[in-house]
């Protein structure tokens, strides 16, 4: 094996290059500050009245978003949380980020959707101009060291039941067993005619022109084998939409609008006709 020889100025700068450190990835990517941001706030009823036991979600990162921690209120109808970021990027960049606060406590909701805890978070001031794409004011940038408030309200909400039934010609397996992904064979499903039979293990969701911060739907939820469904908590006097998958790719039925008014639960038939790819709804008698 031949050695190699470095002679002159070449032989000098090899060896000040050896006594350089090597870049530390650990300082580079660093989890610390564990929980660089704060908040703290309180949540009452629509007459002001301080509720407890509602808990504080704070969510970060970028594209898919991480938990990052869970508050609760006390009696009192307050919170404190520290959390921090869900996308970890060099500790020397601004770690720019969504940060988004939302307040939850079964049978009820939030009566802004949460739209004032939609935030973003970094490490280190940041310009106006950066944070247009995060649909914020600086003031609603957290930061190391400045704690924001945010205060939410929660009223009783309504509750949804409903029975998903099918007309025409549906493959055995549901939707999601039965898609695959590019590339992969195609299951032998077989197909069965129904008229207004129950859709088992389909999945139902709630959507709308207004939803939470970060939210492509309020709630989603899987039929039974009676092909029932349930949701809790639906915020009153939104217009919200039923959607369905189905077995075509990008083909999700929605059903016509409808609005609660009122806490209590509400009832729906939901009719998917396989020919049309139309989702019919109708209030479940007594419901």
């Amino acid at each position: 094996m031949k050695s190699l020889l470095f002679f002159g100025p070449l032989r000098s700068w090899f060896a000040l290059l050896c006594l350089l450190p090597l870049p530390s990835p650990a300082a580079e990517f660093s989890s610390e500050p564990a929980k660089p941001w704060s908040a703290t706030g309180r949540v009452t009823t629509p007459d002001g009245k301080p509720l407890a036991g509602v808990e504080i979600w704070a969510h970060t990162g970028i594209g898919s978003l991480k938990r990052a921690a869970v508050a609760k209120t006390g009696e009192d109808g307050k919170y404190s949380i520290a959390f921090g970021r869900g996308a970890l990027m060099p500790i020397a960049e601004t770690n720019l980020q969504v940060a988004n606060l939302t307040a939850h406590r079964t049978g009820y909701f939030e009566t802004n959707l949460n739209r004032q805890g939609a935030r973003a978070g970094a490490l280190k001031a940041v310009s106006a101009e950066d944070l247009k794409n995060y649909h914020v004011a600086p003031e609603q940038l957290f930061l190391p060291d400045k704690p924001q408030t945010i205060d939410f309200v929660m009223a009783p909400a309504g509750q949804v039941k409903g029975t998903l039934l099918g007309t025409g010609s549906f493959p055995r397996l549901p939707p999601q067993a039965y898609r695959t992904a590019p590339g992969e064979e195609q299951p032998i499903a077989g197909a069965t005619v129904l008229e207004r039979g129950p859709l088992s293990k389909w999945r139902v969701w709630i959507v709308g022109r207004e939803l939470p911060p970060a939210s492509s739907v309020l709630a989603s939820a899987e039929t039974d084998p009676e092909g029932n469904f349930e949701f809790d908590s639906i915020p009153l006097g939104f217009d919200w939409q039923f959607q369905v998958e189905s077995h075509e790719p990008r083909v999700e039925p929605k059903s016509p609008p409808f609005r609660l008014e009122s806490p209590g639960a509400k009832s729906f038939e939901l009719e998917l006709l396989s020919a049309a790819k139309e989702l019919r709804l109708a209030p479940k008698a007594g419901g």
